[in-house]
């Protein structure tokens, strides 16, 4: 019995070893999502008229109620109908994990440009933060923003940017 303790202790250890020279050579800040659910396209709307290009990622002063800071993700919108285009204020982070997209982030409550109302008239190109707490974005692979009523964004990781 003694014996077969100490081959589990033993194995028990050398997965460890494995995990932990993994995460040192990986260099990697392992990144907790507080969601982790496949992406369903089924519910979500999309405009042809209005084309979308991230622009730039700045850090605020402000924080989450875990004191995590948020980025402001910079959206260019152009508007390319004959029609007023607004944005909602739900957007969502989606983050690609094994050929699926998954949401990690959501945020339906306020959002810079959604939640003030504004607009983008025919013909124009506006810019407009999107806030994220800046730990959804320092996973390395592929995001994207996800904006109501619009259509999706590619967002570069931030790894390593702001730390």
């Amino acid at each position: 019995m003694k014996k077969r303790i100490l081959c589990l202790l033993g194995r028990t250890g050398a997965a460890l070893a494995l995990v932990l020279v993994l995460i040192v050579f990986s260099g990697s800040r392992q990144v907790i999502f507080p969601i982790w659910i496949e992406a369903d396209e089924s519910w979500m709307e999309f405009s042809d008229g209005i084309q979308l290009e991230f622009d730039h990622v700045e850090l605020t002063d402000s924080k989450t109620s875990a004191g995590e800071p948020y980025v402001e993700v910079y959206v260019r919108m152009t508007n390319l109908t004959a029609e007023r285009g607004l944005p909602d204020s739900l957007y969502v982070v989606e983050y690609f994990n094994q050929g699926k997209w998954y949401d990690v982030y959501y945020n339906i409550a306020w959002s810079m440009a959604g939640g003030a109302g504004f607009v983008i008239d025919p013909g124009t190109t506006e810019t407009w933060p999107w806030w994220v707490p800046l730990n959804i974005l320092e996973a390395d692979g592929p995001y994207r923003l996800y904006l109501y009523g619009l259509g999706y964004c590619d967002i570069p990781s931030q790894r390593g940017v702001f730390r």
